[in-house]
């Protein structure tokens, strides 16, 4: 009977030490991640890995994350320069385009 209880004690405390790891790396899983490049968005509601939404300016034509665009009367900038520069009605300079004389 003592090489019975044995091994059901070796049984027992093995399913304990897997218990215990499995409880470990499910609380490490649902821990929110604390720090480095991805611990947070800009905005802060945005999930890891999900892709942000571009927006182009308007003035001069370049594609930015929203998060970091300039927001003015329902359109997004790239600079403030481009902003103010289309609020003021000045032509855009856009990328390929010949320069006026």
């Amino acid at each position: 009977m003592s090489l019975l209880a044995s091994l059901f004690r070796i049984v027992v405390l093995g399913l304990l030490v897997w218990l215990v790891g499995r409880l470990f790396r499910g609380l490490a899983r649902a821990a929110p991640p604390t720090a480095g490049p991805r611990a947070a968005s800009p905005t802060g509601t945005r999930a890891p890995g999900t892709p942000e939404r571009l927006v182009r300016d308007p003035h001069c034509g370049v594609a930015l994350p929203q998060s970091r665009a300039i927001a003015w009367n329902g359109e997004f900038f790239c600079s403030e320069a481009c902003r103010s520069a289309h609020a003021a009605g000045a032509p855009a300079a856009r990328r390929g385009a010949a320069p006026s004389a």
